[in-house]
């Protein structure tokens, strides 16, 4: 084992862009499938776009699992862990403390016509990741950073690695099962083992990256099949519980939590081989140039689309109804030029402005 850095995987920008792309379809698309009626093919078209993308946070948790484990898991000693969390203290917590006092605050003109910031209610929403819809995450991804330096220490010294698949797969499972019968905890999308399996997934391709992407490369047709297989259960699961197959509407719910399992982990395994592609062919140089700069802007992206998402749907969507389907998908392009705009103007001065964009 060794400490020093390890070399830039270049493609990894591509698969931040799609996993950001889909995040702005599921929001996009959100309000579409309460409004519209249920039934019509318009709310079956925003379903089929809304659930398709639903891979997306499940996606950067497995590309943050590949990540750490592919930079830190071959550090000996502790000396790296201080480092760590000053680098996500930095880079990480204070822009989410940052953004989420911007959001509380235009959460507060929205509904209440003013921005008083009320202080204990601030701080119950900022634990608990409540002050914008979008900010759960940073909740997930804090506790897999508080957790790391331990999962790794054990990876390393317990000899783990090669089962840490299978030892996630069994926890997320019992932890469905106990939960499902004894502890009904209602909001498990903010809990670190929701995510666990796809996390160490992406931690195991980190740790053994030759082996495990040249493997995967191989074996890319199979994985595309299965990605586009689980892409259609996913998508009519609830097709195939009331209509086709109604004797398999007592096991729902088990077999909700296998197709979700299997459609996230194959978009994940897809989305790396797609990045690396893409990354490979010599063509298309103005699209590789455009993911590029979109997968390097996915963190502001991710924090100020909602914003923008907001603004767009209250002075152009409600205000032109008669237009709503059109103005709804052309919201999905004007609402990623806006937060990719503003990627590229912060950029510029990011010795002043890190503290909301991050790195």
């Amino acid at each position: 084992m060794n400490n020093l850095p390890k070399s830039r995987i270049e493609y990894l920008s591509f698969y931040r862009a799609f996993a950001i792309l889909a995040v702005i379809m599921i929001h996009v698309t959100s309000f579409p499938l309460i409004r519209v009626q249920q039934g019509s093919w318009k709310h079956d078209f925003y379903f089929i776009l809304n659930t398709s993308s639903q891979f997306a946070v499940p996606a950067f948790l497995f590309l943050n699992g590949f990540l750490l484990f592919y930079n830190y898991y071959a550090m000996h000693g502790r000396g790296w862990i201080a480092t760590f969390y000053r680098k996500r203290i930095l880079y990480i917590l204070i822009p989410y403390l940052a953004w989420s006092l911007f959001y509380y605050l235009f959460w507060q003109y929205q509904t209440q016509g003013n921005a008083w910031l009320n202080a204990d209610q601030f701080m119950i929403r900022l634990i608990t990741g409540n002050n914008y819809t979008h900010l759960y995450f940073f909740i997930i991804i804090i506790q897999f950073y508080v957790l790391f330096p331990a999962l790794v220490h054990i990876v390393q010294h317990a000899k783990l690695d090669k089962w840490l698949i299978l030892i996630a797969l069994v926890s997320q499972v019992i932890f469905f099962i106990l939960n499902n019968h004894w502890l009904h905890i209602q909001r498990t999308g903010v809990l670190f083992i929701s995510y666990f399996l796809q996390f160490c997934a992406g931690a195991y391709v980190g740790m053994h990256y030759e082996h495990a992407v040249g493997k995967l490369i191989k074996k890319k047709w199979a994985i595309t099949a299965l990605f586009m297989v689980g892409s259609l259960l996913y998508i009519f699961a609830g097709k195939v519980y009331f209509h086709w197959l109604p004797a398999l509407l007592p096991y729902k719910a088990y077999l909700n939590q296998v197709i979700y399992l299997w459609f996230t982990l194959a978009a994940s395994a897809f989305l790396l081989l797609l990045a690396n592609r893409i990354y490979n062919v010599d063509a298309m140089t103005w699209v590789k140039r455009a993911l590029n700069s979109i997968g390097a802007a996915s963190f502001v992206i991710f924090l100020s689309h909602p914003f923008f998402l907001a603004l767009w749907r209250k002075y152009v969507v409600d205000r032109f109804g008669a237009y709503y389907h059109y103005l709804t998908l052309l919201g999905f392009v004007v609402v990623l030029l806006c937060s990719w705009g503003s990627y590229l103007l912060l950029a510029k001065y990011r010795r002043y402005t890190w503290w909301i964009t991050g790195k």
